[in-house]
């Protein structure tokens, strides 16, 4: 789970605030087997943690928080988690805490992932909706039950204007990619303009899977901001295809800044793009281009994509937590800047970790965002290591015994195996 704040480049807006029902409470559990939980209190929250900021950028402040929640059907079919307390994953349990914990952070906007269709429909929908918020949701094209992402908005302080439903295998992108991509064998250098091939059948086939993206164009104080939430394919042994999705998010939030005529729109990516800080994926999200020679732009054995055609033309993303490293942690004590220190690596300018189970713990997830029109002001504490490893379960999701930590669902992702052969690729 992440959260950030950000500051708009737009003039000042109400605060927002948070209402409840009783009776669309009582509608809620009319809606499902509703089993009472043995404690709805959230988890011991983790701080905000202010930066140092010139505040060069005036306008309001909102909050957004990313989380991956595991998709149930996930949980009962995934070995990894078999590690973890059953009490933990059982989700007339899980459920509960989930939104409890979401909940008590208060955030604007949040963006969930690996939501089952039939969960958000008679569970998630009511429930933030009982705390003030409107929800959108899109699940992938195919998969039994059916998950994706949802979205939910504070209505107080945004409109949804327009609602866009990204399926990364659909026709449109797969004929996108035919460009991008060129004739070679494993050296970069031997790329010549009159070897380029059309990709066969087979190649393509690569980039059919049904990861989606939701983006929702919001009114926010007469301005209009743009927010992606998006899961990005888990295999591990497909870092091309990753590579790819992300391009093909950013292909499509250039293509929507363009037919609204405006190409400088605040945006803010957010989600589980199963792809560690180095990778190709990373690198072209935070970067403007990426080597010629990472090993993740080889599709397969045959073809190799041209690094120079994934340029973006003019969006300009950083993502949120390198921010500690360029604007420092503000005159609050020592205590702040020692808990960044713990959990951020300054090689990769990341969290240490947003996954953890027992034989897996890395960088996944991540909030991006425009740095010229959006400003980072507050960073959501991650988890450390000690706070995991010397719990009781040792995993996530955990019981939260003796530490009292239950980040329930947390940052969980279905890539967990042979992650060393991965790590080798981004030296």
């Amino acid at each position: 789970m992440q959260e950030t704040r950000a500051n708009e480049a737009s003039e000042s807006s109400s605060e927002s605030q948070e209402s409840s029902s009783e009776s669309q409470e009582l509608e809620s559990r009319k809606c499902e087997n509703y089993t009472e939980p043995a404690s709805t209190n959230p988890p011991p929250q983790r701080r905000l943690v202010s930066l140092k900021t010139e505040q060069t950028i005036k306008g309001p402040k909102f909050t957004v928080l990313t989380y991956n929640i595991l998709a149930d059907k996930w949980n009962e079919s995934d070995r990894k988690h078999k590690a973890c307390p059953a009490a933990a994953l059982e989700w007339n349990n899980r459920k509960h805490k989930l939104v409890s914990e979401i909940i008590a952070y208060n955030a604007d906007i949040i963006c969930l992932q690996e939501v089952e269709e039939e969960h958000y429909k008679k569970y998630f929908l009511n429930q933030f909706r009982n705390h003030g918020y409107d929800g959108r949701y899109l699940a992938k094209p195919s998969g039994n039950p059916k998950e994706g992402c949802a979205t939910f908005l504070l209505r107080e302080r945004f409109s949804c204007m327009e609602e866009i439903e990204v399926v990364y295998g659909n026709q449109e992108f797969c004929n996108l990619v035919g460009e991008k991509l060129y004739l070679t064998g494993h050296d970069p250098q031997s790329y010549h303009p009159k070897s380029h091939s059309k990709p066969t059948q087979k190649t393509l086939r690569r980039f059919r899977a049904n990861n989606i993206a939701l983006i929702l164009l919001l009114s926010f104080d007469s301005n209009l901001i743009c927010v992606a939430n998006t899961h990005v394919l888990a295999n591990k042994d497909l870092p091309d295809v990753k590579m790819w999705q992300a391009y093909c998010l950013l292909h499509k939030l250039e293509e929507i800044s363009m037919e609204k005529g405006n190409d400088d729109m605040p945006m803010v990516i957010c989600g589980d793009f199963n792809s560690f800080p180095r990778s190709a994926a990373h690198c072209l999200l935070v970067g403007n281009e990426i080597d010629q020679n990472h090993k993740h732009l080889e599709a397969g054995t045959k073809y190799r994509f041209d690094a120079n055609k994934l340029k973006r033309r003019y969006i300009e993303l950083s993502s949120a937590y390198s921010a500690y490293f360029e604007q420092g942690v503000s005159d609050c004590g020592d205590e702040n800047d020692d808990v960044m220190k713990r959990w951020m690596n300054p090689q990769t300018k990341e969290p240490v970790f947003t996954h953890y189970v027992s034989d897996f713990q890395e960088t996944l997830d991540y909030i991006f965002y425009t740095h010229n029109n959006l400003e980072v002001e507050k960073l959501l504490e991650v988890v450390d290591w000690d706070t995991v490893s010397q719990a009781e379960d040792k995993y996530i999701p955990s019981s939260g015994k003796e530490k009292e930590i239950h980040h329930s669902g947390w940052d969980t992702a279905d890539t967990s195996d042979l992650v060393e052969e991965w790590k080798k690729s981004y030296d």
